[in-house]
Parts: structure tokens; sequence; C-alpha cells
């Protein structure tokens, strides 16, 4: 009788597991990331200097922060890498 409702439990629990997974897969497929186009990159960044001096310095700095995420400065000072 105790493996019975243990076999229930199991077989109610992979039930779960599956439904989730599924729920996951669609989720995932819903953000696959397209792809980006060489044009749409030098669109994008041939509007950045106009942009960038247009917005304020708290919004620059927040800005890089983002795009910068760490910069090592070696004994020389000089930047080893960003």
């Amino acid at each position: 009788m105790e493996y019975v409702a243990r076999l229930n439990a199991i077989e109610q629990e992979i039930n779960e597991l599956k439904s989730r997974i599924a729920a996951l897969q669609a989720q995932l497929q819903k953000s696959q990331i397209s792809k980006v186009s060489l044009e749409q990159i030098e669109l994008v960044l041939g509007n950045f200097l106009n942009t960038f001096s247009s917005i304020t310095r708290e919004q620059r700095k927040r800005l890089l922060q983002l795009l910068i995420h760490q910069i090592t400065i070696g004994e020389d000072c000089k930047i080893e890498s960003i």
C-alpha cells in the first residue's frame, strides 16, 4: 500500500515537472533573439554620438556603467582590459 501511494506521488511529480518543462520551452521560444543586421548596427551606432551628447550627465554615466562591466588598470596606469 505504501508503495502505491509513493508511486502515485512520483507520477504526479513527473506530470508537474513535464508541465513546467513545457511552459519553460514555450517561454524560451518567445524570447528567442532575432539576428541584427549590419545595417541596423551601423544606424544605431551612427546615431549614438548625437544621442549621447544630448542626454544628461547622469544618463551618460548610467549608460556607460551598463556598457562597461569592468576596467582593469595595470601598475603602469595603462588599461589592461575592459
